[in-house]
């Protein structure tokens, strides 16, 4: 008959002692254990009594302690000082010192735990690594031979990363015990340090330890699976008192199969420590095995989709989603916690989360890099503090600003005007008039020296923004923003020097470990939990997800400086043990459900594999479970019938495209993509704009018209001959202010700087080189520069339009009109004939002549020309400018008239109400579309 492990225990010492419990104290893995142990020890009884103690193992070893565990920064910052101490030689930063100083904390928490004498291995490790050194003399082959025979590391002497790490080894012994000194003194300790100090104190017979011990009657110990030295040393004491009873979940056939590791375990536990009222026989095992699948997912977040069609299942099956307790939601990654929770079945009553999310994926991490980075580029314009504008518009779009009521707005006119007016560096006075903002966007005074203020000031801004948005944030980001400034008070009592940028590092690699623990109802409703949360607990339906190798079960074991050959030598931990306990949790973990899904990311990404777990393989191969293997896919893309192939006009579309002043770029837009000229001209759509900083393509254009354009205003409406040309050639200080002038109407850029140097020194090459280009044309009338031109067109059916033309030049000689355009891109000028130019497979091929023949056109229908032949059509490509002089081109009749009369028929057929906007039928076009989400293309 299935019952749960804890629920045996309650049951049977409720029955053994009559409900007189009050002497006891019960032990557990983990404290989740305890409260469900609780609640089925209130389940025997049918009215009130005295519960007993129930503690986990490391609570219990540090009520014996007289010493108080450290938290780990300051723990690091300790081992720090010491090893400062210790080596002279050592000048890492404390920054640089985090990740080494995780590997010796861990090695001393071991040699602790395991009660190994530090003075004899250390020295073994000292006499290992001065034997490894001294094989210099050996060849890569010789090296490698001894390495794969003696299973150790021959390093090369040479380096000096070589010689520091042989100090290291050598001072090892002087640095642990330094450290424990330090500590000890100052009465605080690591977890390793206090397991000792209780075995040793209890193998010496410490008397103020035996008082203390005295006050137990009875000390039961459930559901523990590999105990150190330290722990048998407790054990082992009450054991002989008489005071101590254990009981070990070792049910379950895979468990006890021999050559399962996790049945090493149990074996040497229930010889040594046996139980004064044994379980059933049985367990509590359910009669049949569980029901497995195996599933195969692509992504972690189609995992998280896929969970949601199981719990429905499961509600359906049970009849009801509104306590899940008997489901279980294991999470081996916990960057899934968030996809798993936004996925969840509305079914789903009550939830509790008995893990941590990393406090690094927060939204509180990224609100804090973001105001760090806001200070590390600043500087002074007109007078005023101003801040740069990629991070300004960074922090007004985070989440934690827009929950201010006000700022979304405020924030996005800001924005809008950034980007509207270039502001590259904004000033703080823009911010100064909400009090939020005010305080976010402050002037804090950051110096690049490294000394204890920058650090202090840099800690006390993010205080105040923390605690300015915090209370217009849901409870889970205030949960968030108290451990953050949590670990703002540990950095700032360390009173380090450091620079501002060490200061954000030091930060980023503390939260990097730590993990924010949810509160709920933890004895009621769906249970999602890590790994080590399961100890002890049983489920009916068990859901696993990334069950992938090295996921579930974590890959390899800890670093460590300790090498694997004295590891072994003096009985520590090693990767074989891991690999145990993490086998047995699993399988015991599943003995008494129902229904396990073990979901796996089918995907092969990066150095993640797509391999299922060994779990899987060994239930399925080795112990004979049949386990069900189903593979899960998801359409990707919209589905065919929810694209938008083409939409319809209304009246109010035809009243729009009747006012449209067109231009030559609307119509080859409506000629490509008829869909995308809805979106941008009909609907009013645009594209996202951005601050220039440095002049790309587009930019690079603009400028160079811009100069052009400056450098012929002052011959409006005269003759310009070849002298005029060369004077202006030689007048670099004109051009410089010709540039300046452009940059700063065309880009609010009030100097050249940077990039823009390398730019603005090109564009002065091509006016020269254009200028020279156009002695050879000289003399001519220019008629305008940058002509803007608002003119009517009326098509053969008697349709009216406005159009709008941008001529870059119009100037005229020997009676001839000229049109010139500029292009700085490549050339599109070889398809000629008017049926080409408005296909859409074409129209790109001809878009440069499209333009220029659209501008006599209009000329002409204007009266600015007497006949088609008084024009010239010319296109100066600054690619080409310097090899040859650009020509002009004379159309004849027949090309105006072919041309006319297809763009009369353009413009009709855009004011046919009966001709729907369709999407364009060469997918390419749609590469660079900004509409294409709109279309569903």
């Amino acid at each position: 008959m299935r019952k749960e492990f804890l629920r045996q225990v309650a049951e049977r010492f409720f029955a053994e002692s009559g409900g007189e419990l009050r002497d006891y104290c019960f032990v557990f893995p983990n404290r989740r254990a305890t409260l469900f142990f609780r609640r089925y020890l209130s389940l025997c009884a049918d009215k009130p009594f005295f519960a007993p103690q129930v503690t986990n193992i490391n609570d219990f070893f540090g009520q014996l302690s007289h010493l108080k565990t450290l938290d780990k920064i300051h723990l690091q910052y300790r081992l720090y000082k010491v090893f400062r101490k210790v080596l002279p030689d050592f000048h890492d930063s404390f920054d640089d010192f985090i990740y080494k100083a995780d590997v010796v904390l861990g090695d001393f928490d071991d040699i602790d735990k395991y009660l190994v004498d530090a003075q004899s291995l250390y020295t073994n490790i000292r006499d290992l690594k001065e034997i490894e050194s001294r094989y210099d003399y050996l060849s890569d082959n010789q090296r490698k031979a001894i390495e794969e025979f003696w299973n150790v590391f021959i390093p090369y002497k040479d380096g000096r990363k070589e010689r520091s790490f042989m100090q290291v080894w050598d001072k090892l012994l002087e640095i642990y015990t330094g450290f424990r000194k330090d500590l000890s003194l100052a009465g605080k300790a690591y977890e390793g340090m206090i397991y000792r100090d209780v075995a040793e104190k209890l193998q010496s017979a410490d008397s103020a330890l035996v008082e203390r011990l005295e006050d137990y009657r009875h000390v039961v110990f459930v559901g523990l699976s590999a105990p150190n030295k330290c722990e048998k040393v407790l054990f082992d004491y009450l054991y002989n008192i008489g005071v101590a009873d254990f009981y070990w979940d070792y049910y379950g056939e895979a468990i006890r199969d021999g050559q399962n590791k996790s049945s090493l375990l149990m074996t040497e536990n229930i010889r040594r420590y046996r139980s004064a009222y044994p379980l059933d026989e049985d367990g509590g095992l359910p009669e049949q095995k569980p029901y497995i699948e195996a599933i195969a997912v692509p992504s972690g977040v189609g995992q998280a989709k896929y969970l949601h069609h199981l719990l429905e299942q499961i509600c359906e099956r049970e009849g009801s989603g509104e306590d899940l307790f008997n489901t279980a939601v294991l999470l081996p990654d916990e960057g899934l916690l968030f996809p798993v929770l936004n996925s969840l079945p509305e079914q789903v009553g009550k939830v509790n989360v008995t893990m941590g999310y990393p406090l690094s994926n927060s939204g509180v991490s990224t609100f804090v890099q973001s105001l760090a980075q806001l200070h590390q580029i600043t500087g002074a314009r007109g007078g005023e503090h101003c801040f740069y504008h990629k991070h300004v518009t960074d922090i007004l779009a985070h989440p934690f600003i827009k929950a201010v009521p006000g700022l979304e707005e405020l924030g996005r006119r800001i924005a809008a005007n950034i980007v509207k007016n270039n502001i590259i560096y904004v000033p703080q006075s823009v911010f100064a008039e909400n009090e939020v903002l005010g305080t976010v966007f402050e002037k804090i005074g950051i110096t690049p020296e490294a000394d204890g203020a920058t650090a202090s000031v840099l800690s006390q801004y993010l205080r105040r923004v923390l605690e300015t948005v915090a209370p217009y944030l849901d409870k889970l980001d205030k949960e968030f923003i108290l451990t953050y400034l949590r670990c703002l008070n540990m950095i700032g009592s360390l009173e380090i020097p450091m620079h501002s940028r060490t200061f954000m590092t030091l930060l980023g690699r503390i939260t990097d470990g730590i993990s924010v623990p949810f509160s709920g109802e933890p004895l009621a409703g769906l249970q999602i939990m890590g790994p080590l949360e399961i100890r002890s607990l049983d489920f009916e339906n068990l859901i696993i997800l990334s069950a992938n190798e090295d996921v579930f079960p974590r890959a390899g074991t800890a670093h460590s400086l300790i090498p694997y050959n004295l590891r072994r030598g003096f009985e520590l931990p090693t990767y074989e043990l891991q690999d145990a306990v993490g086998a047995y949790h699993f399988y015991r973990s599943i003995c008494r459900a129902k229904n396990v899904y073990m979901l796996y990311d089918s995907r092969t990404s990066g150095l993640r594999s797509a391999e299922e777990s060994r779990y899987i393989k060994q239930l399925e191969m080795h112990h004979g479970y049949p386990v069900v293997h189903r593979d899960v896919s998801f359409a990707v893309g919209a589905a065919e019938d929810s694209a938008t192939t083409e939409i319809a006009k209304t009246d109010e579309d035809m009243e729009i495209l009747k006012n449209i002043r067109y231009s030559s770029s609307t119509l080859q837009t409506y000629i490509k993509c008829p869909m995308q000229f809805y979106f941008k001209k009909v609907k009013g759509l645009k594209e996202e704009e951005e601050v220039t900083e440095s002049l790309d393509e587009a930019a690079f254009g603009r400028l160079y018209h811009g100069v052009m354009k400056c450098v012929y205003d002052v011959f409006d409406g005269r003759v310009v001959n070849a002298d005029d040309i060369k004077a202006v050639m030689q007048r670099k200080d004109l051009l410089e202010k010709y540039m300046l002038e452009t940059l700063k109407r065309e880009f609010k850029i009030d100097g050249i700087s940077g990039r823009n140097h390398i730019v603005s020194a090109v564009v002065e090459k091509l006016v020269l080189q254009t200028l020279k280009c156009d002695i050879s044309s000289a003399p001519f009338t220019m008629l305008g520069h940058e002509v803007f031109k608002d003119m009517k067109f009326v098509t053969d059916t008697g349709n009216k339009v406005s159009f709008v033309c941008y001529i870059d030049r119009l100037q005229k000689a020997s009676g001839m009109t000229a049109i010139i355009d500029y292009k700085t891109g490549k050339e599109k000028f070889s398809k000629t004939d008017a049926e080409f130019m408005f296909k859409p497979e074409y129209a790109d091929l001809s878009a440069h002549l499209f333009q220029l023949m659209l501008y006599a056109v209009i000329l002409k229908e204007n009266g600015m020309l007497l006949k088609e032949s008084d024009a010239c059509l010319s296109v100066y490509y600054t690619r080409k400018i310097f090899d040859e002089i650009p020509g002009f081109r004379i159309p004849d009749d027949g090309q105006y008239e072919a041309y006319r009369s297809c763009l009369s028929a353009l413009i009709d057929e855009i004011l046919n109400p009966l001709v729907p906007f369709r999407v364009c039928q060469n997918v390419q076009t749609c590469g660079y579309c900004p509409f294409t989400a709109q279309c569903k293309r």
